[in-house]
C-alpha cells in the first residue's frame, strides 16, 4: 500500500495589508486628534513606514511562513501459514511536512504477528509492533507574525533576514529558520509485546491469559538562539530531556459457556493488572556561545545550568465477573460486577465497586412477527449501570515541595517552600450512573438498519482542577467536587439504497444530542472563580454580552455608562444603570455541541467507486483568538477587522484608538465568543478496481488505486475559518490531497 500527495492551509483569516493597517493607524490617531489628513503622515509613520505605502508595497508575512506540506505513506504486508500456524509481517515508513518550514515527520514501523495451535487444548501468540518516529518541530511562528506590520521589510536590500523588527522589539520569525538559531528535535522509539497462551482443558471452558508491554524511550533537543521567536532577543537557551517509560498489562480471563436446549449461559470471570511508570531526567542551561553545537553543547552553557530527574509510577488492579443468559437467542440478560482499585487516589478511598445489568427481547423471533416480511429484526434492550474515573496524575494526593533561591548574609542558598498546587488526602473515584433503553431495529431484509438509544447519566463527585484564592499560599487543587447530569439521544441509520448488480449505493447517517448541566457543587452555589454553575454545562463561558457599538445617536445613553460612541456596548443585565462584573456577567455559552451528526455515502459501479463524508458540529460557542489579536492602537496589525468608524457605523468591533491599549478597552473580552457550529466535507475518495482480466498475466491478485481529498469544504459562520480547530490562532488546520494504490500478490 503506498500513497502520497500535498496539504495546503484550510480555513485561516488573512491579516491586514498595508494599505487596510494604514488606514487603521489613521484612524486611531485621528480618534485622539493627531491625525485628520495625508499631511499628517509624516507624524505617525516612520520614513521607511511612507515609502512602502507610497509604493504600495505590502509584506504578507503569512504567505512567508506559509508553504504547501506532503504526506507520504508505504507499507508492505507479508502473511503465510499453515494448517496450525500464521505469520503476519508488516514495514510502514510515514513522512510528513508542515506548513512551516523545518516541521516534519518521519516514522518507522515494524509489526510481527504469530499464532500457532499446539494441540487442541494449548494455543500459543504474539503481537509484536517497534516505531521510531524522528520528529523535527517547529516554534508556531503565526501568533507573532500576525501582528507585525505588513509595512516593515522581511529582507533588506541584499536579501538578507532582517533581524529585529518593530524598533528593535521583535525578532524576525524568518531567523527561526536561519542556520542553526532553532532546533527542536524529538525522537521516539516505542516497542510493544505482547504474549497470549490459550487453554482449553474442556469442551465448555476456555481460559485466557496476555502478558503485554510496551517500552518507550524518547529524547527532546531544544536549542534557540538570542535571534528566535522562542528567545526574542535574549540569552539563547538549550534544553536536553531524556525519557524512558515501561506500562505492563496482565490479564487473566476464565470463560465457561454451557448450552442446555434452549439455554445458553456464559460465565466469565478476569483479572487484570496495569503497571505504568517513568523516569524522566532534564537538563538546561542558558548563554550557550556556540550555535553549531545545537542542544549538545550544553555542557558549554555559562549561567542558569540546571538539571532535574522525575519519577513517576502507578497502578490499576481490577477483577470482573459476569453472567450472560440467553434463552432461543430471544431473551438476553448480561449482569456486571467491577472492583477497582487505582493508586492515584487517597488510601481508604482507592478500590470502589461497578456493577452493570442489561437486558434484550428480540422481538423479531417471536411467534406473532413470523408472518411478515417487512421488519426483519426488531430488538428492544434496556440497560443500567456504574462506572468510575480515576484519570488524575499520580501523587495529586500529596502537598509537593519546590526548591526557592534568596540570599543570605551575602551567600546564595536555597530553601524549599510548599508548591502552589496543593494536594488532596481525601481523592476519591468520580462515579458515573447511566440509565439506557434502546432500539435496533431491519427492515426489508435488513436492506435498512439502525439503532436509537437515549440515556441519562448522573456523575458525582467529580474530579476537577479547582482554583483557590491565591491568598492561600496555594492557586489550584485537585478535588471531588459537585454533580453533573447528562441526558442524550443518539440515532444512526444505514441503508442500501440501490442494489442491482453492477451498480450499489450504500449510506450511514447518525446523529448524537447530549445536554449536560452541574446540579451540585461543594460550594452550594455558582463558582465563578472556577467557572461552574449549575444548571450549566461544566465548561462554560462567563462574561459580559455584547449587544453592539455605541453609536453617534446614542452619545448621551453611553455617557450614562462613562462611554462614549464607538465603544463596546454591553448588556445591563439587571437594568439599574450600572456595569459590574458581579451583577452583569452571564453565560453566553459553552464550547460543548449541542449536536453531532455524521453522513457517510458509498457508490460502487462497476469497477469504480466514490465514498465521501460529512460531519456537523452544531451549537457550541468557541472562543475566537483572532478577536483578541485586535489592537485598537494599531501599533500591531491583526486581521482584517469591521472596527467602528464616524463614516462606518458598524456594530462588530470598537473604534481604533491610539490612546487606548487592548487591555485597556472596556468590555473586550465581550468580543472573543463566536458560534462556532460547522459542517465539514471531511473526506470524499475515488478509487478504480483493476478487473482480474487485467491481472492474469500479472503477479497481482488485486490492485486498486485511488484519490482522496479530506477537510476540503467548510460552512460556518466564521469567515475564513474552519471551527473544528476550537477557535485558536496556532497550529492551522490543512487539508489533504493524496493518490494511493494497493496491490495484492
Amino acid at each position: 500500500n503506498a500513497y502520497g500527495g500535498p496539504s495546503s492551509l484550510n480555513g485561516y483569516p488573512k491579516v491586514q495589508n498595508g494599505a487596510e493597517y494604514a488606514n487603521q493607524r489613521r484612524e486611531a490617531q485621528r480618534a485622539i486628534g493627531k491625525w485628520s489628513s495625508a499631511a499628517d503622515d509624516a507624524s505617525i509613520f516612520s520614513a521607511a513606514e511612507l515609502a512602502n505605502i507610497q509604493n504600495n508595497k505590502s509584506t504578507d508575512w503569512q504567505d512567508i511562513m506559509l508553504r504547501n506540506g506532503s504526506q507520504q505513506d508505504y507499507q508492505i504486508g507479508l502473511s503465510s501459514g499453515t494448517e496450525k500456524t500464521n505469520l503476519y509481517v508488516s514495514l510502514d515508513y510515514f513522512n510528513e511536512k508542515g506548513l512551516f518550514k523545518n516541521d516534519k515527520l518521519d516514522r518507522y514501523s515494524m509489526r510481527v504477528n504469530l499464532d500457532h495451535t499446539i494441540s487442541s487444548v494449548f494455543k500459543i501468540g504474539t503481537q509484536n509492533q517497534v516505531t521510531y518516529y524522528d520528529q523535527d518541530v517547529r516554534r508556531d511562528p503565526l501568533n507573532t507574525a500576525n501582528k507585525l506590520s505588513p509595512l516593515e521589510d522581511a529582507y533588506d536590500a541584499e536579501g538578507a533576514v532582517i533581524p529585529l523588527l518593530n524598533n528593535g522589539k521583535t525578532v524576525n520569525p524568518l531567523m527561526d529558520e536561519e542556520g542553526d538559531n532553532y532546533r527542536n528535535n524529538v525522537q521516539i522509539s516505542r516497542i510493544f509485546s505482547s504474549i497470549y497462551l490459550d487453554i482449553k482443558p474442556f469442551k465448555d471452558l476456555t481460559f485466557r491469559t496476555i502478558l503485554g508491554a510496551t517500552n518507550t524511550s524518547s529524547r527532546e533537543g531544544l536549542f534557540a538562539s538570542a535571534f528566535t521567536v522562542e528567545r526574542n532577543n535574549t540569552q539563547p537557551l538549550t534544553q536536553y530531556t531524556n525519557t524512558v517509560a515501561l506500562g505492563l498489562n496482565l490479564e487473566n480471563i476464565l470463560t465457561y459457556k454451557k448450552k442446555l436446549q434452549d439455554h445458553s449461559i456464559t460465565l466469565t470471570a478476569v483479572q487484570s493488572v496495569l503497571h505504568n511508570k517513568s523516569e524522566r531526567h532534564m537538563s538546561s542551561g542558558v548563554n550557550q556561545l556556540l550555535p553549531s553545537q545545537s542542544f549538545y553543547g550544553i555542557g558549554n552553557a555559562t549561567s542558569q545550568i540546571s538539571t532535574s530527574v522525575q519519577y513517576i509510577e502507578s497502578a490499576l488492579l481490577s477483577y470482573t465477573g459476569r453472567i450472560q443468559y440467553d434463552f432461543r437467542e430471544k431473551y438476553l440478560l448480561t449482569l456486571v460486577g467491577r472492583s477497582d482499585g487505582a493508586s492515584q487516589l487517597s488510601p481508604g478511598r482507592k478500590w470502589d465497586f461497578f456493577p452493570s445489568a442489561s437486558a434484550a427481547w428480540r422481538i423479531t423471533e417471536e411467534a406473532f412477527m413470523q408472518d411478515q416480511n417487512t421488519v426483519s429484526d426488531l430488538k428492544l434492550r434496556a440497560s443500567y449501570g456504574k462506572a468510575g474515573n480515576y484519570s488524575v496524575d499520580p501523587y495529586s494526593t500529596q502537598s509537593n515541595l519546590a526548591r526557592t533561591p534568596f540570599a543570605f548574609d551575602e551567600r546564595l542558598v536555597v530553601g524549599y517552600t510548599l508548591d502552589t498546587k496543593l494536594g488532596n488526602d481525601e481523592l476519591g473515584w468520580e462515579l458515573s450512573s447511566t440509565i439506557n433503553a434502546g432500539l435496533d431495529f431491519g427492515i426489508l431484509q435488513n436492506r435498512i438498519t439502525g439503532t436509537f438509544d437515549i440515556f441519562k447519566t448522573n456523575t458525582e463527585d467529580l474530579l476537577l482542577n479547582r482554583l483557590l484564592p491565591s491568598t492561600s499560599g496555594f492557586t489550584r487543587t485537585i478535588q471531588n467536587v459537585g454533580k453533573t447530569e447528562t441526558r442524550g439521544i443518539e440515532l444512526a441509520v444505514s441503508a442500501i439504497a440501490i442494489d442491482k448488480g453492477d451498480f450499489t449505493w450504500r449510506v450511514n447517517a447518525s446523529w448524537f444530542k447530549t445536554k449536560e448541566k452541574i446540579t451540585e457543587l461543594a460550594t452550594g452555589s455558582n463558582d465563578v472563580g472556577n467557572g461552574w454553575f449549575i444548571g450549566q454545562p461544566t465548561q462554560a463561558w462567563y462574561d459580559y454580552e455584547k449587544i453592539g457599538i455605541w453609536q453617534t445617536n446614542e452619545a448621551d445613553a453611553a455617557t450614562a455608562y462613562g462611554q462614549v460612541p464607538g465603544e463596546i456596548k454591553v448588556r445591563d443585565q439587571n437594568t439599574n444603570g450600572n456595569i459590574n462584573s458581579n451583577d452583569d456577567r452571564v453565560v453566553l455559552g459553552s464550547p460543548r455541541p449541542k449536536w453531532i451528526g455524521n453522513f457517510t455515502s458509498d457508490l460502487r459501479f462497476k469497477s469504480f467507486d466514490l465514498s465521501l463524508q460529512v460531519f456537523a458540529r452544531w451549537g457550541q460557542m468557541i472562543r475566537y483568538d483572532f478577536s483578541n489579536v485586535y489592537d485598537p492602537t494599531a501599533n500591531e496589525n491583526s486581521v482584517r477587522h469591521d472596527y467602528w468608524t464616524p463614516e462606518n457605523p458598524t456594530n462588530e468591533y470598537p473604534r481604533p484608538n491610539a490612546n487606548t491599549s487592548r487591555s485597556a478597552v472596556k468590555y473586550l473580552s465581550s468580543i472573543l465568543y463566536q458560534d462556532g457550529s460547522f459542517v465539514k466535507l471531511r473526506g470524499i475518495t475515488i478509487g478504480y478496481n483493476f478487473s482480474k482480466d487485467l491481472l492474469a498475466k500479472t503477479p497481482f491478485t488485486s490492485a486498486r488505486i485511488y484519490v482522496n481529498g479530506k477537510n476540503l469544504w467548510t460552512k460556518s459562520k466564521i469567515d475564513d475559518y474552519d471551527p473544528e480547530r476550537g477557535g485558536g490562532e496556532t497550529m492551522p488546520l490543512s487539508k489533504l490531497f493524496i493518490a494511493g494504490i494497493n496491490l495484492e500478490f
